[in-house]
C-alpha cells in the first residue's frame, strides 16, 4: 500500500503558538533551519518503522515537474490531537524554503490561525480588516486574503459537507441500480 503523505507547511511559531513539544530532536535548532521536518511519532513509526528518525531522509518526488526534494527529520512530536483539522498530517515542514512557497506562488486555499488576545473583541477587529481590504483592493482581489475573522469554535459548529469517495461511489451505486 503507498500512501503520500500530507504535512502542515508552518513558520516556526506553529508549536508556541499550540503548545506542542518534541519528544526527540532539538527545538531551538529546528526551529532555525528551511524545510526542517517535525513528524509526529505515529507517521515516524509508519514512514521509517520507528521512533528514531531524527536525521534521517526521505525524498518528495514531484512527478508533474519531474523533480524531487530530500527533507531531513529535525524532529519527533506527539501525535496531532484526535478530532482536529491536524490529525490527519503526518507532521510538519517548518520554515519552507521552496521557490513557489517563497514567491508566494501557491493558489491553494490555507487556513490561517492566529491567537487573540484576551479580551479581543472580534466584530471590531473583522470591521478593522474589511476596512483595510478597502483601502487595499489589490490584495482583495489578486490574493486570496481572508475576509472575515472566525473563532475555532464557530468554525468546527458549521463545517461544510464534504463529497467523500465513499459517498460519491454511494451515491453512483444508487444511480446505477
Amino acid at each position: 500500500t503507498w500512501k503520500k503523505e500530507s504535512f502542515l507547511y508552518s513558520d516556526s511559531s506553529f508549536m508556541a503558538f499550540f503548545d506542542f513539544f518534541l519528544v526527540q530532536g532539538n527545538w531551538e535548532k529546528a526551529k532555525m533551519l528551511p524545510d526542517a521536518v517535525i513528524l509526529t511519532e505515529s507517521a515516524a513509526i509508519r514512514i521509517f518503522g520507528s521512533r528514531e528518525v531524527v536525521g534521517r531522509t526521505f525524498q518528495d518526488v514531484d512527478d508533474f515537474n519531474n523533480a524531487s526534494r530530500t527533507y531531513r527529520i529535525a524532529g519527533v512530536m506527539p501525535d496531532f490531537p484526535p478530532q482536529t483539522r491536524f490529525e490527519a498530517k503526518a507532521g510538519l515542514v517548518l520554515n519552507p524554503a521552496d521557490d513557489k512557497t517563497l514567491k508566494g506562488g501557491y493558489d491553494d486555499s490555507a487556513e490561517v490561525w492566529v491567537r487573540l488576545v484576551p479580551g479581543t473583541d472580534e466584530k471590531q477587529l473583522n470591521e478593522k480588516l474589511t476596512t483595510w481590504l478597502d483601502k487595499h483592493p489589490e490584495w482583495k482581489e489578486s490574493r486570496k486574503v481572508p475576509q472575515k475573522i472566525s473563532l475555532y469554535s464557530q468554525v468546527q459548529a458549521r463545517e461544510e459537507f464534504r463529497w467523500t469517495l465513499p459517498l460519491l461511489l454511494t451515491g453512483i451505486g444508487f444511480l446505477v441500480l
